[in-house]
């Protein structure tokens, strides 16, 4: 393992070959939707729909930091290998 391991949150926006390549750990951010489901950023696969489906919605999501278990789920496994 990596003597120094950088961890993000999924606003930072690099592309998954930098992730891959750097080793990068990234904690996602939650979308809030309208109808009160709710769905991980990294889990929004494809962008372009996402954008266009906004303008069928009144109301617009929301998004909300990603939780502090979220970020103790990510840092755990660093943390037991050292």
């Amino acid at each position: 393992m990596r003597s120094v391991v950088v961890v993000a949150d999924s606003t930072a926006y690099l592309p998954d070959d930098v992730l891959s390549a750097e080793g990068i750990e990234t904690v996602s951010l939650s979308v809030n939707f309208p109808d009160g489901s709710t769905e991980l950023e990294t889990d929004l696969s494809d962008h372009a729909a996402y954008w266009r489906s906004l303008d069928d919605l009144s109301t617009l999501p929301t998004t909300s930091q990603p939780s502090v278990g979220a970020f103790a789920a990510a840092y755990e496994p660093l943390l037991a290998a050292g």
